[in-house]
């Protein structure tokens, strides 16, 4: 599943006849792309949301198991950004994104 998106792939049905070789270049394109593999108490509940097909979108604030885990993946990968960028340069974009905000509605 992509965190960000609620994309939800199944890789078995990506996978179906291919060798070893192919699947692991499926797993590190997507992972590449940003998706996770679900954790194995989710399981059940992405099998329930795929029912059969190849992909579904997750819903991002429906408050179920995936998107709950989706919301903390994303918290993660912001409080990465934010350790990454030091506390002063979150608040100057911030300030910057504030003041962008203010002019368009001046206008």
């Amino acid at each position: 599943m992509q965190p960000g998106t609620g994309h939800l792939v199944d890789i078995a049905k990506l996978c179906e006849s291919k060798n070893e070789d192919e699947i692991e270049a499926i797993k590190e394109e997507l992972a590449e792309k940003g998706y996770e593999e679900v954790p194995e108490s989710h399981v059940e509940a992405s099998r329930r949301k795929l029912s059969g097909k190849s992909e579904a979108y997750v819903s991002l604030t429906s408050g179920g198991k995936l998107s709950k885990w989706a919301a903390e993946k994303r918290k993660e990968k912001r409080q990465r950004y934010k350790d990454k960028l030091g506390v002063k340069e979150c608040n100057r974009r911030r300030e910057a994104r504030r003041r962008r905000s203010e002019a368009k509605r001046a206008d």
